[in-house]
């Protein structure tokens, strides 16, 4: 799946929707409507993995990533992609956002997480902030 093709097809999705289209009904369209390449031994193994050990709560295309930069995202066969779905926003700022980046390995030197059981000096602030 290029660039290109994924370009082309959120375009098409675009003009052809009067309506927001979430997420999951954008991904399912896109594997229908794009020729998807052969899944590799490599990319095979990742899924059955998943699979095997982990919760059947969604239906992931079959592309097994392993980094991302900004919008793109690489898999593990070293194929570049727009990401499109930015989990699910979450990720809206784009991946490896040298602030947040930042920002995160400087909070985990304080401390990871704290339970909800318990109170912190960043929640009331942050709070405030939203």
């Amino acid at each position: 799946m290029s660039i290109r093709s994924a370009v082309h097809f959120s375009r098409r999705l675009l003009q052809k929707s009067s309506a927001p289209v979430d997420s999951s009904t954008a991904a399912r369209a896109f594997s229908a409507a794009v020729q998807e390449p052969p899944i590799s031994d490599l990319s095979q193994s990742y899924i059955d993995l998943e699979e095997k050990y982990g919760a059947h709560n969604y239906h992931p295309l079959p592309v097994v990533l392993s980094k991302g930069e900004g919008t793109r995202v690489w898999d593990v066969d070293g194929n570049k992609y727009f990401d499109f779905l930015s989990a699910y926003s979450a990720v809206n700022q784009g991946h490896c956002h040298p602030k947040i980046t930042n920002a995160l390995i400087e909070q985990a030197k304080k401390i990871t997480l704290t339970s909800r059981a318990f109170h912190n000096d960043c929640l009331g602030h942050y709070s405030e902030f939203i």
